[in-house]
Formats: C-alpha cells, sequence, structure tokens
C-alpha cells in the first residue's frame, strides 16, 4: 500500500509497536492489555454459566491458500512456507 503512495498506519496495542515501526509502517496505540482483554471473556461466560467457545480470525496452522497476514510473500507457492515462518518470529 505504501508502494502506491497510501500512509498505512496499523492501530494495535503498545506491546506490537516496535514489530510495527520495525515494518516501515506508522503505529497508532489502542488502549488495553491485549493479554487481560484476552481473558476476561473466559470469567463473563463463567458467570452467566453460558457456554464458550473461541475463535480467531486467522488461520494458526500454515495453509497454502495464502500466505500469512504478516509476511509479504508475493508468490502462491510460498503461502504455506510464510505461515512457518512468521510462527518463528
Amino acid at each position: 500500500m505504501q508502494e502506491d503512495g497510501h500512509r498505512v498506519r496499523l492501530a494495535t496495542h503498545a506491546n506490537f509497536k516496535d514489530f510495527v515501526l520495525t515494518a516501515g509502517l506508522e503505529f497508532f496505540p489502542l488502549g488495553g492489555d491485549p493479554k487481560v482483554l484476552a481473558g476476561c471473556h473466559t470469567h463473563i461466560a463463567e458467570a452467566l454459566k453460558v457456554p464458550l467457545h473461541v475463535i480467531f480470525t486467522m488461520p494458526w496452522t500454515p495453509t497454502s491458500e495464502f500466505p500469512h497476514p504478516m509476511s509479504r510473500v508475493k508468490q502462491p507457492v510460498a503461502n504455506k512456507v510464510s505461515s512457518l515462518f512468521c510462527l518463528l518470529i
């Protein structure tokens, strides 16, 4: 996007600031501690006695269908490898 002249700013939590800046992007801080925010829902579900199933918005296992969101892979043949590389980071 930056190569096409767009301003790119990533809004995320402070613990990802260095990662975002190292990638050459602008950083915009979001409030809250992601570890605390990720553990809130469990207590609420327990208090309300409702079932809970946590689902992530991106795959946590390598796939050849598309590259990992944090990679810069442009060749479809490397999609699966991009996931493996990003898991190591």
